[in-house]
Parts: C-alpha cells; sequence; structure tokens
C-alpha cells in the first residue's frame, strides 16, 4: 500500500485530527474528546472535502481547518488502532486506511 503524507491538528499520542490527498479529493480524519469518558474517542470519524485542497498552500491549509468538519461530507469511521501512522505518527498514514472505513 502507498504512503499518504498528512498535515495534523493537535496532537495526544496520535493525532487528533488529520487532512490527507488522495485520487483528486481531499479526506478529512477526527477523533473528538468525550467529556463522559475524559478521553479521547478510539476511532476516527472521516469526511470527504466538497473541494480539494493543495497541502503544500499553508493558507488553504490554514483556511480549511476553521471550516471543518461542516465543510466536509461524512464517510464512515475507522478505528484509530487500525490506521498504520509513519513512526513518528506525523508525516504519513497507509492507504489502507480507505478499505477499512465503514459507516456507523
Amino acid at each position: 500500500m502507498a504512503q499518504l503524507p498528512i498535515r495534523y491538528a493537535g496532537f495526544y499520542d496520535v493525532p487528533l485530527g488529520f487532512l490527507v490527498n488522495r485520487e483528486g479529493a481531499t479526506f478529512f480524519f477526527e477523533s473528538r474528546f468525550d467529556e463522559m469518558l475524559d478521553e479521547y474517542e478510539d476511532f476516527y470519524t472521516a469526511y470527504r472535502l466538497a473541494t480539494p485542497i493543495d497541502m503544500t498552500d499553508e493558507d488553504a491549509v490554514t483556511a480549511v481547518w476553521s471550516a471543518l468538519p461542516g465543510a466536509a461530507a461524512r464517510i464512515g469511521r475507522v478505528m484509530v488502532s487500525e490506521i498504520r501512522f509513519d513512526e513518528t505518527r506525523r508525516r504519513f498514514i497507509d492507504d489502507s486506511v480507505f478499505l477499512r472505513l465503514r459507516d456507523s
């Protein structure tokens, strides 16, 4: 499987949210804080942005963070443990994550 570069915001063992481009589309993965459990969810909710962004354009990346997740369509979720990150957990994910997305 291919390694896809990510841009992340927030980090607690893993990115709390990240953007990734694949096949001409931009996706947003988000793990929210659960107040009842007092910790972050063990899954990411995945969204597809209406318009792809250039991940090398700092202004575009900054602008999209403030519009998420409202500017995107929910496409499923995946367990955090099912995502293969690079060793730093900050640069790449394995694109097999898209095979693991499921509705719920």
